[in-house]
């Protein structure tokens, strides 16, 4: 209950920025976050790729503009593909079997990245 003299504690909200993405690196995690931003900010389907491709840079942004060019602006599952098509893990890869072959031959630390990386790209892998 609120006391008249006293106002309602204010909403918490949370301030989220919008990653850029350069190309530089695997773009599974920088997805996801673009994927969690237009969620938070309700987004809606037809302003997500033109939101993301805002952040893009340097290289990727120039693959962008060459595909917006040449194939017009894609669908929201059409420029997550196209993203990891081209910036991915090569699609003649097999991260599940690339998984079960992953060995530790340094420190745990960069083992489990290694593991982790893979395991992020692998559809119907669950904890149980």
């Amino acid at each position: 209950m609120t006391h008249p003299n006293h106002p309602p504690a204010p909403h918490t909200t949370h301030k989220l920025r919008f990653p850029n993405y350069d190309g530089s690196d695997d773009p599974i995690g920088w997805l996801h976050k673009c994927e969690q931003f237009v969620r938070s900010q309700r987004t809606p389907e037809d302003e997500k790729v033109w939101t993301a491709s805002f952040y893009m840079e340097g290289p990727a942004q120039q693959w962008y503009y060459r595909q917006e060019r040449n194939q017009g602006v894609p669908t929201w599952q059409q420029f997550v593909d196209g993203v990891n098509r081209r910036f991915g893990a090569p699609v003649r890869s097999n991260p599940l079997r690339e998984l079960t072959h992953l060995r530790r031959t340094g420190i745990v630390a960069a083992y489990q990245d290694a593991f982790l990386q893979l395991l992020a790209r692998c559809d119907d892998i669950t904890e149980r």
